[in-house]
This record gives structure tokens, C-alpha cells and sequence, in this order.
């Protein structure tokens, strides 16, 4: 048995109107933008988590270069005290320059400018 159903009274002819559902459309949005705020406390926990881990390998760097330049001062120290030795001068001084050392009578110490002019002003 198959039934058919004649709709009788005729609508008169009308565009559709299609509205939004304001309770539909607010739900919506509210989950849009919960979702958002949870993708942005998740973006941000990364981020700060691959900041610190930068910041750690940048420390790391730091810390090398300054292992680096510490080692690099104290060789400079040794070379600076091994150059300044008045045995090395000596010996530059005889072998490559055919310098002599000078008697007792030709040694003539000069006294200082600023050494003069503090014992005039002692004197006063």
C-alpha cells in the first residue's frame, strides 16, 4: 500500500530567506575561540620551552668561549713574562745587537723630570 499525500493549500510563491540561528552561531564562536586560547597556551608552552633551550646552548657557548679566552690570557701572561726576562734581553742584547756590558765608571744614573721638580718643590 502506498500512500500519497497532495499538499492543498498552495503557498503563494515567496523567496526563501535564509537567517542565521543566533544560538547556533554564539555556540559556535564559543568554541572557536576556546579552542584558539587552547592552541595559544600550547603554542606558548613551546615556545618558551625551545626559548630556554636556546638560551641554554647559547650559555653553553659562552661559557666555551670564555674557557677559550681565560686560557688564551694566561698564555699571553706566560709569553709577556718570558719576553720582559732581563736574561733574554741580555742575551739579544750580546749575541744579535754585539752589545757590552758597560764598566762601573761609565754607568751615570740620571734622576727622573717629575723626581727633580718634587724635591725644588720640598725644598720651598
Amino acid at each position: 500500500m502506498n500512500r500519497v499525500y497532495i499538499q492543498s493549500n498552495r503557498l503563494p510563491k515567496q523567496e526563501l530567506v535564509k537567517e542565521r540561528d543566533p544560538v547556533h552561531f554564539r555556540s559556535l564562536m564559543l568554541i572557536f575561540l576556546t579552542c584558539s586560547l587552547i592552541v595559544l597556551g600550547i603554542l606558548s608552552y613551546i615556545w618558551r620551552g625551545v626559548e630556554i633551550l636556546t638560551m641554554g646552548y647559547k650559555m653553553r657557548d659562552i661559557y666555551s668561549q670564555q674557557r677559550i679566552l681565560l686560557e688564551q690570557r694566561q698564555r699571553l701572561t706566560l709569553e709577556r713574562a718570558a719576553l720582559r726576562s732581563m736574561k733574554r734581553i741580555e742575551q739579544i742584547a750580546s749575541s744579535q745587537l754585539n752589545l757590552v756590558k758597560p764598566n762601573a765608571d761609565q754607568i751615570l744614573i740620571l734622576p727622573r723630570k717629575n723626581q727633580k721638580h718634587h724635591e725644588l718643590q720640598n725644598k720651598e
